[in-house]
């Protein structure tokens, strides 16, 4: 029964109007009591009555006491605490806008960066059971069905492969696609979107079926997302398949950012591939030496990684010897799917810059409403002072104070989530590298919902304490006076550190921002040795689009020559050429190589990087010929093979003699168009020192075959210069080689120096950040030092009016105001100078050249943070100069 009544009290806490009225019952039953006792001792009424009520103390303060120890009480107390700081708000309004603005900027951008990489790195993958999901190394095909067949601790174990793909509907497009086992979609728990996933017997080898399931993206591109698509027919690389399901909307691939459009049975790979009949996937598919399949398996109920691992080593052990070691290389090892998404080093760097830059402007848009927060506290010293005196403790003031930061949390994240949803659309600009997961679906949701309430609350309790204690410490004698004294701290020297902090940390975003500029500056005008103005056309290579393997080198080398012919003559071409290998891209041709004896040793074959091209390739991308001459359309698969090296190539064979005429043994490969075997080539030409791997690298050893000689090792890409804009030309260009063959499809299309943007795009990005956040930094900066610039001349009117009553001349006032705010600056400058050369040493591998202590930006920066602090200081050194010191004196 206690308990009952005791949770009936709580309850009728929760109504105030009900507690009041059993509060005055219950006091004047009390009171009434004590007064009949008085009257039956003997006191007169009156008497009897004064006496009860000396013995409460009062109504009104045990009212009081009353409502201070109800449950309810404190939330009461914050109800009103933002109800009175929402009132607060309105009466300021251009202090409440600034703050709002302020934070909204900061708490917007915060999000939109932790989103961002919250749908990088943690975000689960759209599979059941993500975190039961483990990654294997490359297998073989063998070892991956004993594995499959042996293996008793994942509850399903699939198998998965890269496919380059041309999808032949009314026009060719690349599409990027897997080849899977079976029990792919069912392994990951994957329910289709329509139609149904692969079963078994699809990938039985070598009758498999020619099924395929599509994205959902690429089933509502190519078919408008009608349910008649299933069942209907695609060409893949010229190979009819049927069109069985649609995968669900929100998976894409195993691989954050990567977006696979076609899913096809391993069975198909070399069919769609066009290399079932080459030896090198007979082999591929049955030997225990060629991994190329990748695994993923989820682990049955109670297994953890180590004993999946263990057993797993137990399992390959037995098979290493069962087959009499064929496969003792082989040693498997289980990822976690879900720590494959944390990004490798190369691509770590952009993430790191975007948080650092990200972080720095969240300290400096929270310093400055601490600033605002502090300013304000002074204006209101009077008013505070007035509730001190009335008896409010330190304790409620705080409290009020924080409400108030509260209050503008609210305000500030719900303007913030406009700002994050436009920082969401901009962020891939910035951080569209080619080896970033940019493709993926970046949205506000709960998530970023749930960041955007913790950063905002968190950074405004944070950043409004300091200013709630400082104006809680009012002196009541002297800002009841109007001599506006706030507390033992100084308020305007804790606002100067903050600003001082601001421009400190603008310095060192300004700084790495600098750097990087003059890093990327100087790569666009370094001579690179070819001409920046060629239009590249990536297009798939032959056997994608529908050649099967007989004849297949023959036909792509009367395509390229038709096709070439026909692009030379469109209006405005100067130049045209095929060539495999593009300056600075990741992947490069090798070939080994000797010089033409009649025994070579192992140790004389060395390995360099090539290209296979056509004639015309020098004269397009501007590379000279030094000495004999360039590859003419007379050379052919009946002429005698030539090549041209390079001059590091010439000088390393045949250092102080004539090139021309030397020969080279070229040793044999086999490779997916078939097997090169060793040949001799006669050195028709020398070309020029190019920088083809890197801009920074020593002249490597480089050779250019012939294509039409048959050294080709994948596809090639279009090269064309031409008069005026040469973007204009992709459309011709496309139906030029359409005329020829409709099935090849365009990849890329892109400008050489788009190329050298692509090779430096994790400094662009770099420079993308920190040019906009070091700016934004400053103008932050410049704001909190207008500020406390601004308060100053205010503190010091009646001192500026008695210096000019005294003859003082207006310039000495607008000198002495300016100064004040070049002294914050010079004590910024000198702590962010130092912190930006120690933060630039972790840029020195991308700086590439250019020293961290470079003057050039160091003097830059000293001097835009000058000019930015004068701006700041002008108006109210303006307003300084204004004053009338009559008018001062005659209030004084």
């Amino acid at each position: 029964m206690f308990m009952l009544r005791r949770l009936k009290r709580r309850l009728c806490d929760l109504f105030p109007g009900k507690f009041e009225q059993d509060m005055d019952e219950e006091l004047r039953f009390h009171l009434e009591s004590t007064i009949q006792a008085n009257i039956q001792s003997g006191m007169p009424e009156k008497e009897a009555r004064g006496a009860a009520l000396i013995s409460f103390g009062g109504l009104d303060r045990t009212k009081e006491d009353c409502r201070d120890i109800r449950w309810a009480r404190p939330a009461e107390q914050l109800w009103r605490d933002l109800k009175f700081g929402f009132r607060m708000i309105r009466k300021y309004p251009g202090f409440t806008v600034s703050a709002v603005l302020i934070l909204a900027l900061g708490i917007g951008v915060n999000t939109a960066i932790f989103s961002f990489i919250d749908a990088v790195v943690f975000r689960p993958f759209p599979v059941r059971n993500p975190d039961a999901l483990v990654l294997i190394d490359p297998s073989s095909f063998p070892d991956y069905q004993d594995l499959n067949t042996s293996q008793k601790v994942f509850s399903g174990l699939a198998s998965f492969a890269g496919l380059n793909l041309s999808a032949h509907m009314e026009d060719s497009e690349i599409v990027s696609g897997r080849a899977v086992s079976a029990n792919f979609f069912q392994v990951l728990g994957l329910k289709m979107a329509a139609g149904r996933s692969f079963q078994p017997g699809d990938d039985a080898i070598p009758d498999g079926h020619d099924v395929a399931v599509i994205s959902y993206r690429f089933w509502q591109r190519q078919f408008g997302g009608r349910q008649s698509a299933i069942g209907q027919s695609i060409k893949l690389n010229g190979e009819p398949l049927t069109v069985i399901g649609v995968a669900p909307k929100n998976f894409q691939d195993l691989v954050v950012g990567g977006r696979q459009d076609v899913w096809v049975p391993i069975p198909l790979f070399g069919k769609v591939m066009h290399l079932n009949q080459l030896p090198i996937w007979r082999e591929a598919i049955g030997s225990r030496d060629q991994p190329w399949l990748s695994l993923v398996g989820c682990l049955r109920d109670g297994i953890t990684m180590g004993q999946a691992q263990a057993q797993l080593d137990t399992l390959v052990h037995h098979l290493n010897k069962s087959y009499h070691g064929a496969n003792n290389s082989w040693h498997p090892t289980l990822s976690s799917l879900n720590r494959t998404r944390w990004p490798d080093r190369e691509s770590l760097f952009p993430f790191a810059v975007l948080l650092g830059a990200a972080v720095c402007i969240l300290i400096l848009t929270c310093t400055n409403v601490a600033n605002l927060l502090l300013a304000r506290g002074s204006a209101r010293g009077r008013e505070i002072a007035a509730r001190i005196a009335l008896g409010a403790s330190r304790g409620r003031i705080i409290c009020q104070l924080l409400a108030e930061s509260v209050v503008l949390s609210l305000l500030s994240i719900a303007i913030s989530l406009g700002v994050c949803i436009l920082t969401m659309k901009l962020l891939p600009l910035p951080l569209g590298a080619h080896n970033l997961p940019m493709l993926m679906d970046l949205k506000v949701d709960q998530r970023a919902l749930a960041i955007a309430i913790v950063i905002g609350l968190f950074t405004n309790l944070l950043f409004g304490i300091a200013p709630a204690f400082v104006s809680s410490r009012t002196n009541v004698n002297s800002a009841l006076k109007d001599k506006d004294v706030v507390g033992r701290i100084r308020t305007p020297l804790f606002r100067r550190i903050l600003v001082i902090v601001q421009i400190a940390l603008s310095v060192v975003l300004l700084i790495i921002a600098g750097l990087l500029t003059r890093t990327i500056l100087r790569f666009r005008t370094m001579d690179m040795g070819y001409n920046r103005g060629v239009l590249l056309v990536k297009s798939d290579f032959l056997g994608w689009g529908g050649i099967d393997a007989d004849g297949r080198i023959a036909r792509g080398i009367d395509f390229y020559r038709r096709s070439l012919d026909r692009i030379r003559d469109l209006p405005g071409v100067r130049f045209a050429g095929w060539g495999e290998d593009l300056p600075l891209d990741q992947d490069h041709p090798e070939q080994e190589i000797s010089p033409d004896e009649a025994e070579i040793s192992k140790e004389k074959w060395f390995r360099i990087a090539c290209n296979s091209i056509s004639s015309g390739y020098f004269n397009t991308v501007g590379i000279p010929i030094l000495q004999g001459r360039d590859f003419a359309d007379r050379d052919n698969d009946k002429s005698p093979n030539a090549v041209i090296v390079n001059e590091a190539l010439a000088n390393m064979y045949w250092p102080g003699e004539m090139p021309v005429g030397k020969r080279i043994r070229v040793r044999g490969r086999t490779t997916d168009l078939g097997t090169i075997p060793t040949r001799t080539y006669e050195v028709i030409g020398v070309a020029k020192n190019v920088r083809y791997r890197s801009l920074i690298e020593k002249p490597q050893p480089y050779a250019y075959f012939n294509y039409a000689q048959g050294m080709m090792y994948f596809h090639m890409d279009l090269h064309v210069y031409a008069h005026g804009n040469p973007l204009s030309l992709v459309e011709p260009i496309k139906k030029a080689c359409a005329s020829i063959n409709a099935k090849v499809a365009m990849r890329d299309v892109r400008l050489m120096s788009d190329q050298l943007d692509l090779y430096l795009s994790q400094e662009l990005a770099a420079v993308s950040i920190f040019g906009v956040f070091g700016p934004l930094a400053l103008v932050l900066a410049a704001v909190g030092l207008y500020g406390i610039v601004s308060y100053s001349v205010m503190q010091r009117s009646h001192e500026f009016g008695i210096r000019l009553a005294l003859g003082s001349r207006r310039k000495s006032i607008l000198l002495l105001v300016v100064r004040e705010s070049l002294v914050s600056t010079l004590m910024g400058l000198a702590i962010g100078l130092p912190a930006g050369l120690y933060f630039s040493r972790l840029f020195v591998a991308r700086l590439h050249g250019i020293n961290p202590l470079d003057p050039v930006t160091y003097a830059v920066v000293c001097l835009l943070c000058t000019a930015v602090s004068i701006s700041a200081a002008l108006m109210p050194a303006r307003n300084a100069c204004l004053i009338n010191p009559g008018n001062l004196l005659r209030q004084e």
